[in-house]
């Protein structure tokens, strides 16, 4: 829309400026881009893109959901996620209100190992799902190995840290006899 001012003098000859017209432009705040998929205790980066000279209300829902830990106020917030499950990370600037729906989870994993082995016979170790980018185990001995399946020829326990696409972190462990 636009906006017309003229100046009109008060006194005598009551002369009239000429208009002046002025376009006002809608605010268009965009769509909020981050991830939408978090690690539960993660800290993620949210954004909008940005408006100059505008202060941006960032919330969260649930509230006990996460914290944002830095960016309060400005176009890109991180957030710590708390819980488990569904959010939703808002922000609004003026009367216009962005919204991206969150699910906050951790990875979870199962290890499938023999309940017992001969000495010096090579036996496999392996986790499952096979969708994590990296895992990485350590024998009780300090040995490490990687991979979502590994041959190892002692027994001992063995413990497993798994790492999906987000960045999300897992662990279990097994001992095999």
């Amino acid at each position: 829309y636009s906006v017309s001012v003229a100046q009109k003098d008060k006194n005598n000859p009551f002369c009239q400026s000429p208009p002046i017209t002025l376009n006002v432009n809608a605010l268009v705040l965009g769509s909020i881009t981050g991830t939408a998929n978090a690690c539960l205790n993660g800290t993620h980066n949210y954004s909008v893109p940005a408006i100059a000279g505008e202060y941006y209300n960032w919330s969260i829902t649930p509230s006990n959901a996460g914290s944002i830990v830095a960016g309060a106020g400005t176009n890109s917030v991180s957030i710590q996620w708390n819980i488990l499950g569904a959010a939703t990370v808002s922000v609004s600037v003026c009367s216009q209100t962005a919204s991206l729906n969150v699910t906050v989870a951790t990875p979870t994993i199962s290890i499938s190992a023999p309940a017992s082995v001969c000495a010096g016979t090579p036996y496999n170790i392996s986790v499952t799902p096979a969708t994590y980018i990296s895992y990485q185990w350590q024998h009780q001995n300090g040995n490490t190995y990687s991979g979502q399946t590994i041959t190892p020829t002692i027994g001992g326990c063995f413990s497993v840290t798994v790492t999906n696409s987000n960045g999300c972190t897992a662990a279990s462990s097994v001992c095999v006899a």
